[in-house]
């Protein structure tokens, strides 16, 4: 129920970062940049501030385990504590019973003991691990890290020439606010529609945007390309941006989950050394690497169509089961 706020609360994080770096001197005064002690507030202070919030929270108001890890480990008396605080229909023992009961039903197995070979090769978990893998090289082929990278150099060449009067730091913090805005209605989005059908939908109107992307600033339309920088952030914050991160989650396992996650980390990382090289006008320059794009994001919504399968309306146990082979379902 809460798991369309995790994308909220990522761009929000990522939104206090980008107002931070406000108390810096301006990026082109080398000399202030050194010469100020700022960075101790940023690096040191806050996040000591904000680790020290949180623990406090977690000691005082977040004290017990997931209901699910709690019933998965037999840890019964714990999970009627848990499931008396969440659900108001088990206010007496029998209410906290029944509710621990139908939730039992519904929960997969645990699977915190399976190993990495066993998401990679056992036949039971490795087709979610290897889907899974595949969409989130997709997903992060979007190129939405690329497109907020550029955006900054974007601002930059723009101001520089005389033909917007947005500085390079008032961009970053324009599409940080886009970024916020779009989170925040992704809640209602996620909760509404179905994984795959966002999926597909949002590689489509990704690959639509980047192409736009390229095709004004083939043309310099410098505003129609700050416009569909927005709308492609519009796009990712409310499609594969949040989904990639909870359909992994919803059907594969445990440790499934750090491949899965040390592959889209690896991609970045790849994306990150590879992208200034392509994007400088000495290489293929910024409109052909998101025609690139464009191209790459349509194979990604075929590839979610022919191999993603719909998680909604599914209980957690039947999510897990989605990518089972025929014989370990009818063995269930």
């Amino acid at each position: 129920m809460l798991a369309p706020t995790f994308p909220f609360t990522q761009t929000v994080g990522a939104l206090c970062g980008y107002f931070l770096g406000a108390i810096l001197p301006p990026d082109d005064d080398t000399e202030a940049l050194k010469d100020t002690g700022l960075w101790r507030v940023i690096y040191g202070y806050f996040p000591f501030l904000l680790y020290a919030i949180f623990l406090l929270l977690h000691l005082t108001i977040v004290k017990e385990d997931s209901i699910k890890f709690l019933l998965s480990k037999r840890r019964y008396d714990e999970a009627r504590i848990a499931v008396c605080r969440m659900y108001k229909e088990a206010s007496d023992e029998r209410g906290q019973t029944l509710v621990m009961e139908r939730l039992e039903k519904t929960f997969g197995k645990d699977s915190s003991g399976l190993t990495f070979k066993d998401a990679m090769v056992n036949p039971q978990y490795r087709t979610a691990t290897w889907v899974n893998i595949g969409y989130m090289i997709f997903h992060e082929l979007t190129g939405n890290n690329v497109i907020l990278l550029y955006s900054n150099i974007l601002f930059a060449s723009m101001n520089q020439s005389g033909l917007s009067s947005i500085s390079p730091r008032e961009g970053t913090y324009l599409v940080g606010i886009a970024n916020t805005v779009a989170s925040i209605i992704s809640i209602q989005v996620l909760r509404t529609f179905g994984r795959k059908s966002l999926v597909v939908v949002g590689h489509i109107l990704m690959a639509l945007s980047h192409i736009t992307i390229g095709i004004m600033n083939n043309n310099q339309h410098d505003n129609g390309v700050i416009i569909m920088i927005l709308v492609f952030v519009f796009f990712y914050q409310n499609t594969s941006g949040p989904v990639a991160w909870l359909y992994a989650a919803e059907t594969a396992i445990d440790s499934g989950m750090g491949i899965i996650l040390f592959t889209l980390w690896i991609t970045v990382f790849a994306l990150t050394l590879i992208s200034p090289i392509i994007m400088s006008p000495e290489s293929l320059g910024p409109s052909p690497v998101f025609f690139m794009f464009g191209v790459l994001s349509m194979f990604g919504a075929l590839y979610c169509y022919i191999v993603l399968k719909e998680t909604k309306g599914l209980t957690d146990k039947e999510k897990k089961s989605l990518f089972l082979p025929k014989r370990y379902r009818i063995a269930q």
